[in-house]
């Protein structure tokens, strides 16, 4: 059985599922960045859980049983005091790694124009399993927000609260992670300086001096995507960078980020951002408090 924990509750003779507590955020939000969704669940049935092509940052912690996170790379089992972050379009598939015993988590979704923009900045370009320093901050970080979100609170400080969570789960993974081996930073610099015009897997290939099949491989297990997926990501986050630091127009812009139309520029980075280039430049000032 496989259920959307975003559009909608499910409740069958198969699923025992608790919400110890659970708020969404009442209000529209207009901020770049702010949460939507806290929830404290428990549950003890076996079914699969779906993130397809999530548009949501999702952060969570494990407190009781364990969990296994499935991308379409990568498994991964979450124990309690872990966490594990889903980022704006992955594929997650989620469900209890024990059969038979409970397990609880907190779960904190995150929404916004910015959202998908500020994962990447911060490092967070595919999902992320981490061991905090200290998981009992990480779950009083996460209650307080949820608090926020129950309260119909301040939206600045809720974006607020939701950024510094971000910024410390960011450098938790700063302390835990190695660094990008060596043997792919030729491609990448490659790939930055070639940004403006069309490559191929092949050119990607070559630059790397591996066959095609060795270069997606190596892809998968580094960034958990496809090489071209990859390169568009690229040039949506170069692209975004542009639209924050430069007066440029949009569609100069999308050519320089290596899009072949002015309209497959603003459809690629709405389909990421969940606005256009032209609003996405408009909500980098924040717009007041309601």
């Amino acid at each position: 059985m496989i259920f959307d924990e975003e559009s909608r509750d499910i409740l069958t003779s198969d699923v025992n599922y608790v919400f110890r507590e659970r708020y969404h955020w009442e209000n529209d939000c207009a901020y770049p960045l702010f949460p939507t969704l806290f929830c404290d669940a428990l549950r003890d049935d076996d079914a699969w859980l779906q993130h397809f092509n999530y548009h949501l940052c999702s952060v969570e912690l494990c407190l009781e049983g364990s969990l296994e996170y499935r991308t379409d790379a990568e498994t991964f089992i979450l124990t309690p005091g872990e966490v594990f972050i889903i980022v704006p379009h992955c594929n997650v598939m989620i469900r209890n790694a024990e059969p038979g015993k409970k397990r609880r988590k907190l779960t904190l979704l995150t929404n916004g124009n910015n959202c998908a923009a500020l994962c990447e900045s911060l490092g967070f370009d595919r999902v992320l399993h981490l061991t905090p320093s200290d998981p009992g901050e990480i779950e009083k970080r996460i209650r307080h927000i949820g608090k926020l979100i129950r309260e119909n609170g301040s939206h600045r400080r809720a974006a607020e609260e939701i950024y510094s969570l971000l910024l410390l789960l960011a450098e938790e993974k700063r302390n835990s992670v190695p660094e990008m081996p060596a043997e792919m930073m030729p491609l990448l610099a490659f790939l930055n300086n070639n940004l403006s015009r069309q490559i191929t897997v092949s050119e990607m290939a070559d630059a790397l001096g591996v066959s095609p099949a060795t270069l997606r491989r190596k892809f998968i297990q580094f960034f958990s995507l496809p090489p071209l997926k990859y390169l568009n990501r690229l040039r949506l986050k170069n692209s975004a960078e542009m639209l924050k630091n430069t007066a440029l127009p949009v569609k100069v812009i999308g050519f320089r980020c290596g899009f072949t139309t002015p309209l497959h520029f603003t459809r690629s980075f709405k389909d990421f951002f969940n606005c256009t280039p032209t609003e996405f430049r408009e909500n980098l000032t924040s717009p007041k408090e309601n």
